[in-house]
């Protein structure tokens, strides 16, 4: 695990000094890697990088998206400058750090006409009689769903789904009555124009830490 942590700052240090001979002297674009967990990618990183590049002019940017365990294995072999997203396990943060920007919880998102939404008072209890479009085990958010079902003694009665495609998620919803539990900054986009909408459960103890996760061993480029 030592001579791990100096061979991976060391690949990464090769890898930025190829970079930067590689670039054209005279190309004012600079160049950066985003590691972008769906929790932000939607919601707010395009606000973040319209304000970085309005501010600092012409950049070229590369945003990835992915599972947060492919994303991780991609900044610790320096492929990403820095990951944007919910906080993962603490195993998976040994040489990496943490700057915490803010905290979201668990949203349970539903088609626009969801039967449970024109319920004169939510119970909770009726969310078990619809399909669940859940985290896989491994994804960021799976072990906080998974608690929060525990503690209120939820069990699916009309099958999951497991997914990670917010794309097939959003539109998913569309076609049936179907609930995702999902980060509410994934959905709240959709959930603001009325394209999905929120069910009105308290998920407060789903509350978890969003922000930037570098290498602790790495300085970050200019």
């Amino acid at each position: 695990e030592v001579f791990f942590r100096y061979a991976g700052a060391s690949v990464t240090a090769l890898k930025q000094g190829v970079s930067m001979v590689g670039h054209d002297g005279g190309d004012s674009a600079i160049a950066f890697s985003v590691g972008a967990l769906p929790t932000v990618s939607a919601h707010v990183l395009p606000r973040a990088l319209a304000e970085v590049v309005s501010r600092y002019g012409a950049m070229r940017p590369r945003i990835v998206t992915g599972p947060n365990d492919v994303l991780m294995t991609q900044l610790r072999l320096g492929d990403l400058d820095l990951v944007i997203g919910r906080m993962p396990d603490p195993e998976t943060m040994r040489g990496f750090a943490f700057e915490h920007l803010y905290s979201e919880r668990i949203a349970l998102a539903v088609g626009p006409q969801h039967p449970l939404l024109g319920a004169a008072s939510f119970d909770m209890a009726k969310v078990a009689d619809y399909q669940w479009l859940l985290p896989p085990p491994g994804s960021v958010i799976s072990a906080p769903v998974e608690r929060y079902l525990l503690t209120h003694a939820l069990r699916p009665a009309a099958g999951v789904i497991e997914t990670v495609s917010d794309a097939f998620a959003r539109n998913y919803l569309r076609l049936g009555d179907g609930i995702w539990f999902i980060s509410e900054g994934v959905v709240a986009e959709d959930v603001g124009t009325g394209w999905l909408a929120a069910l009105p459960a308290d998920t407060a103890d789903t509350l978890g830490p969003v922000g930037l996760t570098t290498r602790s061993d790495t300085v970050l480029p200019l």
